[in-house]
């Protein structure tokens, strides 16, 4: 017997067969053989180690001479980057009889990824082995709540507690992760070490936690950035940072408030390198929500699109017992009236991601301000002549540089098709236009053209390769000036603003403010601070200041060093006292990394600089 007999591996990932058990009784120091049937896309060694090569399926076999067994093994490619479309939660899973068929409509609904955040059923069943069978059988990817979970994990104190738990699920076909209660614990930065620590043992594993949106803390820049300040990891793409906040309000009102947390969100992801997604209205809470229309559907996905979310989870996916009228699946486990225009919307959600898949929104304007979002400025490479509200979003591919914008159409009404009269920069020869599932060139008359956008929707035109339509702006002598610091651990403790937050070590306000580490068994060693100033620069002086007003929390024997890759470190200096400002001068260097390792565990700074000179 083999403990798995079902495996899902990524071709940058390590596995191994492993023998669980026999069902005969003479089976004293058996020699195993081991085989694949499909050399061309997983190989294995004589030790049962997997050799992924490429994506696909295979059957690799273990014979002792007597006993055979064999395990399914799917090798998985995810270069090609896409949007996620993801479901949250089953929730009132009791009978489970009608689970596979539910399943089957979400398969048939584009969704891949279930979101889990229990174990057990109404009955107190645990179904979670049930349920990645299932998900596996569908090709869909399962989110654990381990059955210990809610006692220990999200109050685990060390690493090991995370990583038992991991391993686990690990490799198991459809596992993808784990997902964590949405309410903050004591332990300051339980939820962002467990994060850290999932990614770092396998990037494609997700720590699921539903962050809150703008507004749910005192200090929600705090909350959110000390978070990503935690969780991340320099040099990488990280997974996906992602809350819940509704529109759709009962009596057809809107919640307009959608737009800061998404635009604030779709920050702090570009500067801690987190790709961002949010849930998405699916659901009907009496006195709170309304079931939502076609166009509405349209519209929730269009907005994660305009603002450069790459994971699309609809909410909810059963409909919960607990007060409300409907989930995408009805209470009578059939389709509710959203479903077919879920499916249309997901179809369009996996076509656009295939192409912005690998990119940023990063400039994202309405036509009139709203709730922080910036109106769109006349220099912006689209601008309308009509006026109709819409969203305009500057996409830029992190590996090319390709440039793409794309227009929403904030009209969800049932009749809100509209034709755009749009005007290119007048430096713009050229445009496509996405439709259809290819690319058009743009017939424009001295830089004028029209597009009908349907209610609710949004049309997507790349620009031509090699134009630069960002915005420009000034540079700081200061290179630090609101680069990201990644934190080993932080002080804050969701519950109140403070000013001891990772992200005030480079806002530029050097007399208040800052970062004090967290004395967490998440982490043994002494804090660490990486600055990452977002490419390789030249320089040849560092700042360093002082926590203000707290002389004996500032951080003593502090060892530097810098890296061009955030992986090959070369030791800079070391830095005995800072006090109230410590100037740093040496040769000329070229790193885009800094890294500050503290001398002491409660500790902190006031600001980081970093100078050509």
């Amino acid at each position: 017997d083999l403990y798995q007999d079902d495996m899902w591996i990524y071709l940058d990932t390590k596995a191994a067969l492993r023998v669980d058990g026999y069902r005969v009784a003479d089976a004293e120091n058996p020699h195993y053989r081991y085989v694949s049937d499909n050399t061309d896309v997983v190989g294995v060694d004589e030790n049962g180690n997997l050799l992924p090569v490429s994506a696909g399926d295979a059957t690799v076999y273990v014979y002792d001479g007597k006993n055979l067994a064999a395990c399914r093994v799917r090798v998985i490619d995810d270069s090609g980057t896409s949007f996620r479309i993801s479901a949250f939660y089953h929730s009132n899973f009791i009978y489970p009889e009608y689970m596979a068929e539910c399943l089957d409509y979400m398969k048939q609904a584009n969704i891949g990824y279930l979101e889990e955040t229990r174990t057990y059923d109404r009955n107190g069943n645990q179904v979670c082995d049930y349920m990645m069978f299932l998900c596996a059988e569908r090709d869909i990817f399962y989110s654990v709540c381990d059955p210990i979970h809610e006692d220990t994990l999200c109050n685990a104190k060390n690493e090991d507690v995370v990583l038992d738990i991991i391993k686990k699920y690990e490799n198991r076909a459809g596992f993808g992760g784990l997902y964590l209660t949405d309410e903050p614990h004591e332990e300051s930065n339980s939820y962002a070490n467990i994060a850290k620590i999932i990614q770092n043992y396998n990037r494609h594993l997700t720590a699921h936690l539903n962050l809150l949106p703008d507004g749910g803390f005192p200090s929600w820049q705090e909350y959110i950035r000390d978070y990503c300040a935690v969780a991340g990891t320099p040099g990488i793409r990280n997974r996906y940072l992602s809350y819940d906040n509704y529109c759709f309000l009962e009596g057809g009102g809107f919640n307009y408030g959608v737009y800061q947390t998404l635009y604030d969100m779709r920050k702090v992801g570009l500067m801690y390198n987190f790709d961002t997604g949010y849930y998405m209205q699916a659901m009907a809470i009496p006195g709170a929500y309304r079931v939502s229309s076609d166009t509405e559907l349209r519209y929730n996905a269009s907005m994660g699109v305009a603002y450069g979310m790459k994971n699309f989870k609809w909410f909810v996916y059963l409909t919960p017992l607990e007060g409300f009228t409907t989930g995408i699946i009805g209470p009578d486990f059939k389709p509710s009236s959203m479903y077919d225009g879920i499916c249309t919307v997901n179809r369009r959600i996996a076509e656009i991601g295939l192409i912005l898949g690998k990119s940023d929104a990063i400039e994202v304007y309405h036509t009139k301000a709203v709730y922080n979002n910036p109106a769109l400025p006349d220099s912006f490479v689209l601008t309308q002549d009509s006026t109709y509200d819409a969203i305009f979003t500057l996409y830029r591919s992190y590996e090319d540089g390709q440039q793409y914008v794309v227009v929403t159409n904030k009209n969800y009404r049932p009749n809100g098709k509209c034709t755009f009269s749009l005007r290119a920069a007048a430096d713009l020869a050229s445009l496509e236009v996405y439709r259809d599932g290819k690319w058009e060139t743009v017939s424009m008359q001295d830089g004028k053209f029209t597009e009908e956008i349907a209610a609710g929707d949004f049309a997507l035109f790349r620009l031509p390769k090699g134009y630069d339509a960002a915005q420009k702006t000034a540079q700081s002598e200061n290179l630090a000036l609101n680069c990201p610091v990644y934190a080993s651990t932080s002080s804050y403790d969701f519950w109140s603003a403070s000013e001891n937050a990772a992200y005030m070590l480079t806002d530029g306000v050097t007399d208040r403010g800052g970062y004090m580490a967290a004395n967490s068994n998440f982490y043994r060693e002494s804090p660490v601070l990486t600055l990452d100033l977002g490419s390789v620069r030249n320089f040849s002086r560092i700042n360093l200041y002082g926590l203000p007003d707290n002389a004996k929390k500032t951080a003593k024997n502090i060892r530097i060093a810098y890296s061009v890759d955030g992986v090959n470190w070369t030791e800079l200096t070391d830095v005995s006292e800072v006090g109230d400002k410590k100037e740093l001068t040496f040769d000329a260097i070229d790193a885009r990394y800094v890294r500050l390792t503290l001398g002491t565990k409660r500790a902190g700074l006031g600001e980081i600089e970093v100078y050509e000179k």
